[in-house]
């Protein structure tokens, strides 16, 4: 399927002009919200961007967007709407359309404006810095995209929207799971490496403040409210693997790195850590999931952990030895026996900080 083609004048961008026009006459007198004198009240450009914001946000099908305004201009820095300290407001689809004219006059002002969707239920997965002959491949297959925009000239994007499945509030297979699957994505179609799973990306009808890229009006080629059953199909045989996989590795673990005295651990020492670090690695992916976090640090989790497990008055040998148990150890460090002491000495001096002062 060429997404180029000119026949597709509602999903091709590729005549922007005919576009705004078209949208123009669709703005006549009477319309709700757009007044009601001979002509529209509303600026052109404004109706086309309302236009393609509903066209955009009907593919994503979020709960909540979080709204980020970019500044490219030297001395102005980024805007996140609706946050105010550690307090952050998201956005219906609905609430975004009433912005339109605000952030309009932001991006008229040096800002690059951008949107993340933010819905648990879902998986976002966004294709970045793509050529033309990438996404007649991506369209060509069964992944079924949502969203193929041209952020600039001859540079596309193209975003998947599949389901995300919890099989409960713990299950840390899920995202790792997708993850795998984005990373796969990217590199069978040469995209940009450093995309994650919560990314945000620009908002069709705008313009690309990005010096070099002359302004260039975010293109919507194609959406769809179709989500990708085949890219769900294969988080699936992800997530099976990753269970097979860490069976294998904890037994290796255990024989390899974990102490040979396992009676030295009281159960009831393994259930408060457990439970600690559940809690906190929890509590670290919500703020990833936020996007107030860049991404989950499983040795930032250990960490508070072991601190909680010393302030309830554990000795540091015993917390230590509940480290072991922490997931992934062998994945994230070479040598598991100084990275568990470590840790638990730098708790210690840091409670010893936070008593002193």
């Amino acid at each position: 399927m060429d997404i180029a083609d000119d026949d597709d004048v509602v999903r091709d961008w590729s005549r922007t002009a005919g576009v705004v026009a078209a949208d123009v006459v669709d703005a006549t007198a009477g319309d709700e919200g757009f007044g009601t004198d001979d002509r529209v009240k509303v600026k052109a450009h404004i109706y086309a961007k309302r236009k393609r914001w509903e066209e955009q946000s009907k593919a994503l099908g979020a709960q909540r967007y979080r709204i980020t305004c970019v500044s490219r201009v030297e001395g102005k820095g980024t805007w996140v709407v609706g946050k105010k300290g550690d307090t952050e407001e998201f956005y219906t689809a609905e609430q975004v359309g009433d912005m339109i004219e605000m952030l309009s006059a932001k991006n008229a002002q040096g800002y690059d404006i951008y949107v993340t969707p933010i819905d648990p239920s879902r998986h976002y997965f966004l294709l970045d810095d793509l050529k033309k002959e990438q996404v007649d491949k991506i369209m060509d297959s069964d992944l079924k995209p949502s969203l193929v925009m041209e952020s600039s000239k001859d540079n596309y994007q193209v975003l998947f929207v599949c389901e995300r499945r919890m099989e409960s509030a713990n299950d840390d297979k899920e995202d790792e799971a997708a993850k795998h699957v984005l990373n796969a994505l990217k590199k069978r179609y040469g995209a940009d490496q450093n995309v994650g799973l919560t990314q945000p990306f620009r908002m069709a009808g705008f313009n690309n403040k990005k010096q070099g890229r002359n302004n260039f009006i975010v293109k919507l080629h194609y959406w769809s409210e179709q989500m990708s059953e085949k890219i769900r199909e294969t988080i699936d045989k992800v997530k099976k693997a990753i269970v097979v996989d860490k069976q294998e590795k904890t037994v290796n673990v255990s024989r390899a790195h974990k102490p040979s005295d396992r009676t030295q651990l009281s159960k009831a020492a393994y259930e408060d850590f457990k439970k600690l670090w559940r809690r906190h690695r929890d509590f670290a992916y919500t703020k990833v999931k936020s996007g107030e976090w860049e991404k989950l640090d499983l040795s930032a989790v250990d960490f508070r952990a072991a601190k909680d497990m010393l302030r309830k008055g554990y000795d540091a040998e015993e917390v230590v030895l509940c480290l072991y148990y922490s997931p992934k150890l062998d994945e994230r460090h070479a040598d598991i026996d100084d990275y568990v002491e470590r840790t638990v000495k730098k708790a210690e001096m840091e409670i010893d900080r936070d008593d002193g002062r």
